[in-house]
């Protein structure tokens, strides 16, 4: 099996008013596609394809009623235009990100053939930004392939990435080789402790990207589960401090530090 596109619904690449790109799979903290995954439902947004590829991880997922499919990335369209939005938009989420560097690679150059198609002229990611610790506030970093989209990304006080590191994934492909075809890009990182889905991450991303690219969103749904995220992590501190064996005495920093539970 060669990694392939299949499409479920003929969307005519003219229908599109100045395309976007907003991708968000699985990856650090599931911020990029808890993210994604909310704009999708919250905007409605209607499925058109999907991905297979032999470099996804070699197991199938079973739905409630026992029926079984393959792994797959999914494209999902939203004609915001129509209500008076500046731009239509494209979403990529799905199962899983390729296990292969190859795999990275090849599927990140056939979903940027699929931006070209659709005239894209702007990709934005969203993923995570894993610190070790949980953040009641977490910030938001940012780097992008040009000037003039990093200084937007100051405007809305996004932290410029500049330590030099890596972006690991297709977050961090999608927007260096969406540069080689000549389209403008920006990642987005929600700070994350990494060890479990981050909703409170996830919802700073989105209210730095929809300002971004001026798009209308109910950020509701994902706040409250962001405030039962927050909630869980007080629970953890509470039975921690209690916990025998506890150090009694803690600065005030290290209570808001969950970095040293075991």
């Amino acid at each position: 099996m060669k990694s392939r596109i299949r499409f479920l619904k003929d969307l005519d690449p003219i229908s599109l008013k100045d395309p976007i790109l907003i991708q968000g799979l699985p990856g650090v903290g599931n911020v990029g596609k808890l993210g994604v995954s909310h704009m999708i439902q919250e905007l409605k947004a209607i499925y058109f394809a999907e991905l297979f590829s032999y470099t996804f991880p070699y197991h199938v997922l079973v739905n409630n009623d026992g029926i079984l499919r393959l792994l797959r990335n999914e494209f999902w369209f939203s004609q915001l235009s129509k209500s008076g939005g500046k731009h239509d938009v494209i979403f990529i989420t799905g199962d899983y990100q390729s296990q292969t560097p190859e795999g990275q690679f090849t599927i990140v150059n056939m979903i940027l053939d699929l931006a070209e198609k659709y005239k894209v002229s702007q990709i934005y990611t969203l993923g995570g930004y894993a610190t070790g610790s949980v953040s009641k506030n977490p910030r938001v970093f940012g780097t992008a392939t040009s000037l003039s989209l990093i200084k937007q990304l100051k405007d809305e006080e996004i932290e410029i990435n500049e330590s030099g590191g890596p972006i690991v994934g297709a977050s961090g492909l999608l927007i260096g080789l969406g540069k080689m075809r000549g389209i403008e890009g920006a990642c987005l990182l929600g700070e994350t402790s990494g060890f479990m889905a981050d909703a409170l991450s996830a919802k700073v991303v989105l209210e730095k990207l929809i300002k971004l690219v001026e798009i209308e969103l109910d950020l509701g749904p994902l706040a409250i589960k962001a405030q039962n995220l927050t909630k869980l992590i007080d629970q953890m501190k509470q039975k921690q401090r209690h916990r025998p064996g506890t150090r009694r005495q803690e600065s005030e920093e290290e209570k808001d530090d969950l970095s040293y539970i075991g």
